[in-house]
């Protein structure tokens, strides 16, 4: 039996879900790289958790520390992530958090134009101070810098779109998403159904769940209901 051909509403090379840090950072370097890319969040506002969380960039051998005279490495940045992930992390995937956060750091400096305040914060689970704060004291300092680029570069970010499903071809490969635009959080059923074809990636980019209180408690049945979450709505 031959399989129904899908038709697209949309086309773009890549189809980014999730317009915090992360989200928004796979964009710009995709555009920036040569792709049609859009960015589709399900909320009526952009930046997620990042937006309101509290700016925080760890980094392991950054000016204000050579500045301060601190010692760092990215092994041991790396170290610590093991520790404080009780070695449950994924450690191909943390080695590139820290052997890359001096580059991040640049790049948000650099690229974006972040600004950060001039004073390292020493937090928990960290074996010396390095880590950064925004100027402003919440993650809308880089949010909103990132926003600006997304604008410049013209990527699209659709708010109120919400993820349906991945669509595959016969081959098995996510080739698009079913999506509902115009979503009026948390009524999953409104809006219109649409399909989006990502002709090279679909970027899942929308890790957090602290708000989901039926899937954080397949993680742990203790999170119940009863549970406040410092997490946005969305997440």
């Amino acid at each position: 039996m031959m399989r129904e051909k899908t038709i697209w509403d949309e086309e773009y090379d890549v189809v980014v879900i999730g317009s915090g840090f992360a989200g928004l950072a796979a964009a710009i370097e995709a555009k920036q790289a040569g792709a049609k890319t859009v960015v589709l969040e399900k909320m009526r506002i952009p930046g997620g958790n990042s937006a309101i969380s509290g700016g925080l960039v760890a980094v392991a051998g950054s000016p204000l520390q050579q500045r301060e005279g601190i010692e760092d490495s990215p092994d041991q940045l790396f170290t610590d992530m093991k520790s404080a992930g009780m070695d449950l992390n994924y450690p191909e995937l943390a080695r590139i958090v820290a052997a890359q956060s001096p580059a991040v750091l640049e790049w948000t400096e650099q690229v974006l134009g972040v600004k950060y305040s001039d004073i390292l914060n020493y937090l928990g689970g960290h074996a010396v101070a390095r880590t950064y704060v925004t100027a402003n004291g919440t993650g809308s300092g880089i949010i909103q810098p990132m926003l600006a680029k997304c604008r410049e570069l013209n990527i699209p970010v659709e708010m109120k779109t919400l993820l349906c499903s991945l669509l595959k071809d016969e081959n098995d490969r996510v080739e698009g998403v079913e999506v509902r635009q115009e979503y009026l959080f948390p009524n999953r059923e409104s809006g219109l159904l649409r399909r989006i074809r990502a002709r090279r990636a679909v970027i899942l980019a929308c890790g957090g769940f602290g708000s989901d209180v039926e899937f954080r408690m397949t993680q742990d049945p203790r999170l119940t209901g009863e549970i406040d979450s410092t997490n946005q709505l969305g997440a």
